[in-house]
């Protein structure tokens, strides 16, 4: 497999459940070894992997994580924005970890299955946000809006 990323794009991974998606994302950010073959990455070094499974910060606020208010705002997070992430529902949760994400100042941004756990209207807001992010992001996705909006996509 090869591809490029450009800076600034919105990069998709998707696939069949099981097909290795996040292994790929956590392969890309450093996080899993290679199973077989070479994995060799030109500049950035600096990849953050997110998921919603990840444990880190959770005891913590949106303002304590450095979260910026605008991204709290977009993603209507105002009402539980000073409360621990643990105790934010899943999809409060995902839209939480979406922020976070785009408040890291890594050069590309690895997202899971962001919409996962989202109904339809959250969906779309994230999707927006992401798209108006200017970040460079590599998403895994099973979600077709997400796929319409890519700059690239890789099919595994």
């Amino acid at each position: 497999m090869s591809f490029e990323i450009t800076k600034g794009e919105i990069f998709c991974i998707y696939g069949k459940s099981g097909i290795g998606k996040t292994t790929l994302l956590k392969t890309l950010s450093g996080l899993h070894k290679e199973f077989s073959g070479n994995l060799e990455k030109k500049t950035p070094d600096n990849i953050s992997y997110f998921s919603i499974d990840l444990p880190y910060g959770m005891q913590l606020n949106l303002f304590e994580l450095n979260v910026s208010k605008e991204l709290i705002e977009k993603l209507e997070l105002e009402k539980f924005a000073n409360r621990p992430i643990n105790t934010y529902s899943g999809g409060q949760r995902q839209r939480a970890l979406v922020a976070l994400a785009l408040s890291n100042t890594a050069d590309v941004i690895s997202l899971d299955e962001p919409t996962s756990a989202l109904d339809n209207e959250m969906a779309k807001l994230v999707i927006e946000t992401l798209l108006n992010s200017n970040k460079t992001l590599i998403v895994a996705t099973h979600d077709e809006r997400l796929l319409q909006i890519a700059n690239t996509k890789i099919e595994l």
